[in-house]
């Protein structure tokens, strides 16, 4: 694969700014952004050297996760973390409470391409794993990993969710919605496919056939052993210094 890099252009503006997501039509970027004090949302047009302009700012965090298909709603995380609960905020409206609860984690809302399942990630088991639900209206839900799941992302025609499992392996699972709601037995794809502190770590691409990832670099280094050390000390040290073994220690005669 062939890559090219272009100008590197800071979008966030004041303050620190991390979770970028591209809304639908791929001509903004909605992101969250401590200008305020806490994290809030925002949104910069890419073009005529727009500034960014808020969509949500308030008291807490919050942290933008998905678009749906129409870009008429975001749905976002709202706390801190470990105890974040999943909101959703209508374009020109005010946001609301759609999974929230004040003894588990839920986050990582993913709307699906066609926008009738919505995916996230809960910790109501007792660790954190990934769900799909019916989007709007509340209806079926059920649940997709089976060993633990973070940050889900959907297959282009919304027969799929990828996931990263809890040592950052990437698995898929089939999804069936007639006669009944269901998810196929998750199969792994990469293995520890992710490192880092990235808050996302991978992306899928748009026609569903590649992948994107991000990994620490690896440095490769050595050991060196050093044996009968103190012989060498002695060799290099000048004669006019006497190297006293007891203490350790180097003595000018």
């Amino acid at each position: 694969m062939t890559c090219s890099v272009g100008t590197v252009t800071p979008l966030g503006g004041a303050g620190d700014s991390r979770y970028p997501l591209w809304t639908p039509d791929g001509t903004r970027l909605t992101f969250a952004s401590t200008r305020a004090g806490t994290w809030d949302i925002f949104e910069v047009a890419l073009t005529g050297g727009a500034e960014p302009q808020p969509l949500l700012v308030r008291p807490g965090d919050q942290i933008p996760t998905s678009w749906s298909p129409d870009e008429q709603v975001l749905a976002f995380a709202d706390g801190s973390p470990g105890s974040y609960d999943i909101w959703l905020l209508p374009r020109g409206g005010e946001p609301f409470a759609l999974l929230a609860s004040p003894t588990v984690d839920e986050s990582d809302a993913a709307f699906s391409p066609d926008g009738r399942f919505l995916a996230s990630v809960s910790n109501e088991s007792g660790r954190n794993e990934v769900y799909i639900q019916e989007y709007p209206m509340p209806g079926r839900r059920i649940r997709i990993s089976t060993g633990g799941g973070l940050v889900p992302g959907w297959a282009p025609r919304s027969d799929g969710l990828y996931y990263l499992n809890l040592e950052r392996d990437v698995y898929y699972a089939s999804i069936t919605v007639e006669p009944e709601l269901s998810g196929g037995t998750p199969e792994l794809l990469l293995e520890r496919a992710v490192s880092g502190l990235s808050d996302v770590g991978f992306d899928i691409a748009p026609d569903g056939q590649s992948f994107v990832t991000m990994k620490d670099t690896e440095f490769l280094g050595s050991l060196e052993l050093i044996v009968n050390w103190f012989e060498e000390l002695k060799r290099r040290v000048p004669t006019e210094w006497r190297l006293s073994t007891q203490a350790g220690a180097v003595q000018r005669v």
